[in-house]
């Protein structure tokens, strides 16, 4: 009769001890779940910041080369209207002339 009651006791002790397994597994698989929906929005979150810094990138470039193109859209404005008052100086302007037919 003792041994009986000690396998019962045993017995229940592996239930019980299983059951808190089973309990733990339980918890540290929603804890992983968990930790993973976390990550995949961190992830997603740290694509969007990448996305927006090389959008800025691109526009930064961009307005640069705008940038670029006016100083040189101006600076050959500006030899343009040099030479042309160099001509004026020198009376090398251009003369247009009108005849009647």
């Amino acid at each position: 009769m003792a041994f009986k009651r000690l396998q019962e006791f045993l017995d229940f002790k592996e239930k019980s001890e299983k059951q808190k397994l089973m309990q733990e597994k339980e918890d540290v698989m929603n804890s992983l779940a968990e930790s993973q929906n976390e990550l995949m929005k961190q992830r997603e979150a740290v694509r969007d910041l990448i996305s927006d810094v090389e959008h800025q990138l691109d526009c930064s470039t961009m307005e640069m080369l705008q940038g670029v193109n006016s100083v040189l859209t101006r600076e050959e404005e500006e030899e343009v209207e040099e030479e042309e008052e160099e001509e004026e100086k020198e009376g090398k302007g251009r003369v247009w002339l009108f005849c009647n037919s």
